[in-house]
């Protein structure tokens, strides 16, 4: 029976994605005893802003969606977390409110860990421990780069780069060489709404932003597949 149990997640298709890829054997099962699977569906809530944040996930399969609503209920997405990647309470703190709303994006599955495992881990795995510092350094790192592109660029500059980031993030993006044309496909879907609200604009700047890319075959967006035509050229329009 543990033998089984072991086996569920030493064998996770992503455990070596997240911040458990140190564990192994006894501290494995006791991770798998400790946490809890669930499944998820397209548009399922996870968490609201203002929520107690008592949790911490795991994105183990699909993909979840970070955001914000301003007074006027203007949505600002934050992140498009991939299968690895964490999110709710990474303070350690109890008393933490959920600072953004997190919906699932893509169906799949995530794990929570409750807040008093996840402290008890920390302290006695420091690799744990510093691998949470590193995310939470690209959190931090993405923050500044949001609050720089809302400030600094045009709405133009905007989604190019918000594109460009969304490339990057894809270590699984097919990407190949025609003509010294770098082309990305970005594999989830991906519609011109969801792009506006990752790059503060309104629907109608984006879209309008987005034929001038197609025209100009710098993007392709069919049936929410987007593929980066010229890599090379959307970089370049992208930079202040």
């Amino acid at each position: 029976m543990k033998k089984q149990e072991v086996w569920k997640c030493a064998y996770c298709p992503v455990r070596k994605l997240t911040i458990i890829s140190d564990l192994e054997g006894l501290d494995l099962l006791d991770f798998q005893y400790n946490v809890i699977k669930h499944e998820m569906k397209s548009g399922q809530l996870i968490y609201t802003e203002g929520d107690n944040c008592t949790e911490l996930y795991i994105v183990m399969r699909g993909r979840v969606k970070i955001y914000y609503e301003n007074s006027e209920g203007k949505e600002q997405i934050v992140d498009i977390l991939d299968p690895g990647s964490v999110f709710g309470n990474i303070s350690l703190s109890p008393d933490k409110k959920c600072d953004v709303s997190a919906v699932c994006y893509e169906s799949g599955m995530y794990c929570s860990i409750p807040l008093e495992y996840y402290q008890k881990l920390v302290k006695e795995k420091p690799q744990i421990a510093l691998k949470l510092l590193s995310v939470l350094e690209s959190k931090l790192s993405k923050s500044r780069k949001m609050i720089r592109d809302l400030s600094l660029k045009k709405a133009r500059q905007r989604l190019a780069s918000i594109i460009i980031q969304i490339a990057e993030d894809q270590s699984t993006a097919i990407t190949s060489n025609k003509a010294d044309k770098k082309e990305v496909i970005i594999n989830f879907p991906l519609t011109i709404q969801t792009l506006a609200y990752m790059s503060g604009l309104t629907q109608e700047t984006a879209s309008r932003i987005m034929s001038e890319f197609k025209k100009n075959k710098i993007v392709s967006l069919k049936s929410r597949k987007l593929k980066i035509l010229n890599y090379n050229d959307l970089l370049d329009i992208s930079r202040v």
